[in-house]
């Protein structure tokens, strides 16, 4: 009987156990969210302030492709170097984006991933929480994605499909011919990344 009891008081601690790490799992997730958010919030406002009025009329395309080795412009907020902003009005989105990729980078706002907009194959990667691109699996072919750089030109994309590919092959995410690639963990899974496919319009 005393074994029993034991036994009984050994699964309720490891219960309990299970049920702090669980709780304090979703508590770290919301608080993450929330933080990424607010930084990207502040950053996007001190962007919009520095890019003042932004142009309406895209870059001329041919004299980027002539210029293919040109950088592109950053915008220096508290320490982090941003390369314009991205908005996808179909799912409410409005975020700067940052030049490089890194952990520390990807906590505060969707990032470059590789190449670039003025070569016509930029890939920007974000976080699946709810301030960032927890929503583009929802993107549908035809809506529109709009980016601005750090000097104010217009690019705007038209998604043309998505796809969703396991967490080992991200790696090619950025192999094939697309103008712009979204791409972040798939909510329901993360062991799998939704890709979304874009061509410049």
């Amino acid at each position: 009987m005393m074994k029993k009891k034991v036994v009984s008081i050994i699964f309720k601690i490891i219960g309990s156990i299970f049920i702090i790490l669980a709780v304090s799992l979703t508590i770290y997730n919301v608080v993450t969210d929330y933080m990424s958010g607010v930084r990207s919030e502040k950053a996007l406002e001190q962007i919009e302030i520095k890019l003042g009025e932004v142009k309406d009329d895209s870059v001329d395309l041919p004299d980027y492709k002539n210029d293919s080795d040109r950088e592109m412009p950053t915008m220096d907020i508290d320490g982090v170097k941003y390369i314009g902003l991205i908005t996808i009005d179909s799912i409410g989105l409005k975020l700067p984006v940052i030049n490089e990729y890194s952990k520390k980078n990807l906590d505060i706002a969707p990032v470059l991933y590789s190449g670039s907009i003025y070569k016509n194959n930029a890939v920007i990667i974000a976080h699946n929480n709810s301030s960032h691109f927890r929503k583009i699996g929802k993107l549908k072919v035809g809506d529109i994605v709009t980016f601005v750089d750090a000097d104010g030109d217009t690019f705007k994309y038209e998604v043309i499909g998505q796809s969703k590919v396991f967490e080992e092959d991200s790696s090619k995410i950025d192999e094939g011919e697309w103008d712009l690639t979204l791409f972040s963990c798939t909510p329901s899974n993360i062991k799998f990344r939704t890709v979304v496919r874009l061509k410049r319009i």
